[in-house]
């Protein structure tokens, strides 16, 4: 294996390493709602910091983590 080749292996372990420390986070509900309080800074409503996070959970666990934005601020009571 070349210098590229072990830079390329070393950038996609660090990739998936950070990866894998958002599933961690995500993968609770105190870590969810944490993070959808994170993304709630920079969007413009609830339903979109919400939209971001579940999709984003989506996207690493194959499916979404509440099925709705009223359903998770119901269970959250936003």
């Amino acid at each position: 294996m070349n210098l590229i080749e072990q830079q390329e292996l070393q950038k996609k372990i660090m990739q998936l390493e950070s990866q894998n420390e958002l599933m961690k986070r995500l993968s609770t509900s105190k870590g969810f709602y944490e993070y959808y309080f994170e993304l709630l800074k920079a969007s413009k409503t609830k339903a979109q910091a919400f939209n971001k996070t579940n999709k984003l959970y989506s996207e690493l666990f194959g499916r979404k983590r509440y099925s709705s934005f009223s359903v998770f601020s119901e269970m959250v009571k936003l």
